[in-house]
C-alpha cells in the first residue's frame, strides 16, 4: 500500500515538472513571438534600420547678436557669462540652445527606439546636417529644416501651416490653437528619389503641439503601424496646454 501512495506520488511529481515546463517553454515561445510582432510592427513604421544609421534631428537655436548685446548691457552681465540659468541658480555658458518642447518629444520618442534599435545605429544630432537629405531621420519641431523642406514640396499632399492652424490637404479643414487647445502632427514620408529612407517628422502649432505629438507617437506606434503598414500617413492631434498626455487624435490621412 506505501509503495503504491510513493509510486502515485512520484508520478504526480513528474507530471507537475512536465506541466511546469511545458507552461514555462509555451511562455517563452509566446514571447518571443510577441518581441519578433512588435519589431516587425517598428520597422514598418519606423523603417529598417539593420545596416543604416537613424538621425534624431532637433533644431539648433542662436542667440541674435543684437539681443545678446543688449542682454548684457542691460544687465551688465560679463562677456564670459551667458544670461541663462540652470537649477542651481548658476549662469550657464553655452552659445546654443535647443527647444524645450522638441527636447521633451524627442525623448519621448527615444523611449521606443532605444528598444528596438542598438544605439550605434542612431544618432542625435542637430540640423547642421542640412545639406544632405539621403538617410533616414525623425525631426521634431516645425522650425526644423526638415520638416520645412517637407511642407514647402510640390509633392505634399497631407497638411500645410497657415495663421496659427494646421490645414489638412485632403479635405481643407483647419485646426486653429485657441486658449485651451494646441495642435500637432506626425507625418511619415518617404522622399522623392529617396525610397530607402524613412522620415518622420513631428511637430506642432506650439509647444505644447509638439511635445503632445511626440508622446502621442511613443504611446500609439503600434497602432499606428497596424493602420497604415509601411505606407505614408499623416495624424493630427489635439493637445491641452501644459499637458501631453491628453494628446488625442482628430485627423488622418493616408498615402492612399
Amino acid at each position: 500500500m506505501i509503495l503504491g501512495d510513493i509510486n502515485t506520488f512520484n508520478e504526480g511529481i513528474s507530471a507537475s515538472i512536465i506541466a511546469s515546463f511545458a507552461v514555462l517553454s509555451f511562455q517563452l515561445i509566446w514571447n518571443l513571438i510577441i518581441k519578433k510582432y512588435y519589431k516587425y510592427r517598428f520597422k514598418n513604421l519606423f523603417g529598417y534600420y539593420e545596416n543604416k544609421n537613424l538621425k534624431l534631428v532637433i533644431p539648433e537655436l542662436t542667440l541674435r547678436q543684437e539681443v545678446k548685446q543688449l542682454i548684457y548691457k542691460a544687465k551688465k552681465i560679463q562677456n564670459n557669462e551667458y544670461p541663462f540659468k540652470n537649477n542651481s541658480d548658476k549662469h550657464v555658458s553655452s552659445s546654443k540652445l535647443f527647444p524645450y518642447a522638441d527636447t521633451k518629444a524627442l525623448n519621448y520618442t527615444l523611449s521606443v527606439v532605444a528598444k528596438y534599435i542598438k544605439g550605434n545605429n542612431y544618432t542625435i544630432t542637430n540640423d547642421s546636417i542640412k545639406d544632405n537629405l539621403d538617410f533616414s531621420l525623425i525631426a521634431f519641431g516645425g522650425i526644423n529644416f526638415y520638416c520645412q523642406y517637407f511642407l514647402s514640396d510640390p509633392d505634399n499632399r497631407f497638411l500645410k501651416i497657415g495663421d496659427n492652424e494646421i490645414i489638412a490637404l485632403d479635405n481643407n479643414n483647419t485646426y486653429k490653437i485657441d486658449s485651451d487647445y494646441d495642435y500637432g502632427f506626425i507625418i511619415k514620408t518617404k522622399i522623392k528619389n529617396l525610397p530607402d529612407n524613412t522620415w518622420i517628422l513631428i511637430a506642432g502649432l506650439a509647444e505644447s503641439g509638439t511635445s503632445g505629438a511626440g508622446w502621442f507617437l511613443s504611446k500609439n506606434w503600434k497602432e499606428l503601424s497596424k493602420s497604415f503598414n509601411d505606407k505614408s500617413f499623416a495624424i493630427i492631434v489635439k493637445v491641452r496646454h501644459g499637458s501631453d498626455s491628453s494628446a488625442t487624435e482628430v485627423h488622418r490621412i493616408s498615402s492612399d
